[in-house]
């Protein structure tokens, strides 16, 4: 029988889906009497510089709505997913609980939930096994018309890294990011153990004698000052290039211009997600180049100066030479996957805000 305890123990047990600083950037409509969920949308929660056309958001809630469909059917029930085209009044989807035989097919992926994490270690630069690799991407086609590209010999992934590490170098060298970057930083770990929102410190895995320093490069004269005389932004972005390009492989997944396949984007990484979770594998997103190239170019274009559009432009469009990726596609999802020691830390989530109608 589906009932407000029921509905209740699904969502919070479905809510350990990856967001941009934590941002948990969603909200829950219930209606009990037809026993849907109404997934509505929280924008505002992420920054609008690395959100551009809330796509980022589109994709946490994409990851959210993955985990109540597997969980829903877990417990028994069947499920029927709705999309919304407008998002009106920030609803972007719902899902009908029905009582009888569980229909969705990744249900068997629940144990993985609970267990899926981000993992900002360097990683084995072991090949994953054929097998794993089917595994992990066979059900792509399910989500809708999504691509995948696969890199992992050892030229190519430096290359690709090299490309990729621009996102940490400009997130201290641009002012707006460098702000952004240190309001979202979580030293505090109370704060971090209770789901604030924030990139929790601990998940960054910088060494324990490194994190004072960090703190210090808050302040942008100092920070400055450090720049000009030792060059710190390169020597964060070699360090960049050396975490990205330890792994076991590389993988980008592109899709159309629209947004509604953000939505499923998300669905599909979590679902890619909770597999590499179930192989014992770990998984990295690498989102920074893509999210800066879709606002520098179709978003708010006064956030980077000239130099930084063309270094931008050119490092995304070397990425999409590397991966071969068609001119019409637009790279949705960069990811890091191999074998590593666990991380250091987990980021934890707050309890979700349900309103029953």
């Amino acid at each position: 029988m589906i009932t407000k305890d029921s509905i209740n123990k699904i969502i919070k047990e479905s809510i350990n889906a990856p967001s941009g600083s934590n941002s948990q950037p969603w909200q829950f409509i219930v209606d009990g009497q037809k026993n849907n969920i109404k997934i509505k949308y929280l924008p505002h929660k992420d920054h609008p510089i690395l959100n551009y056309n809330n796509r980022g958001t589109l994709i946490a809630c994409g990851a959210l709505i993955e985990n109540i469909l597997i969980t829903a059917n877990y417990y028994g029930f069947s499920t029927e997913l709705n999309l919304f085209e407008n998002f009106e009044n920030d609803i972007i989807a719902e899902i009908i609980l029905r009582e009888g035989e569980p229909n969705y097919f990744a249900k068997n992926l629940f144990d993985y939930i609970s267990k899926r994490t981000t993992n900002r270690k360097k990683f084995k630069k072991e090949i994953i096994n054929q097998n794993d690799k089917n595994y992990l991407f066979s059900d792509i086609s399910k989500y809708g018309n999504f691509k995948f590209y696969i890199k992992e010999e050892e030229p190519e992934i430096n290359e690709l890294a090299q490309n990729l590490a621009y996102d940490t170098y400009l997130n201290f060298k641009n002012s707006k990011l460098h702000e952004i970057l240190f309001k979202e930083i979580l030293f505090d770990d109370r704060k971090a153990k209770i789901g604030e929102q924030g990139l929790y410190i601990k998940t960054m895995e910088f060494p324990s004698i490194q994190i004072p320093i960090i703190k210090l490069l808050k302040n942008r004269n100092f920070f400055e000052f450090l720049d000009k005389f030792i060059g710190i932004s390169k020597s964060i972005y070699k360090d960049t290039v050396k975490m990205y390009s330890a792994c076991g492989a590389l993988v980008a997944i592109t899709l159309s211009n629209n947004q509604k396949d953000f939505i499923n984007l998300g669905r599909l990484l979590e679902n890619i997600w909770l597999k590499i979770t179930k192989l014992g594998l770990s998984l990295h997103l690498i989102t920074g180049i893509l999210f800066f190239w879709q606002q520098a170019n179709f978003g708010d274009k006064n956030i980077f100066n000239e130099d930084e559009k063309e270094l931008i432009n050119k490092s995304y469009n070397e990425i999409k030479k590397i991966f071969n990726v068609n001119n019409e596609d637009i790279i949705g999802l960069i990811f890091r996957i191999g074998k590593s020691d666990p991380p250091s830390a987990k980021s934890t989530k707050k309890e979700p805000i349900i309103i029953f109608k």
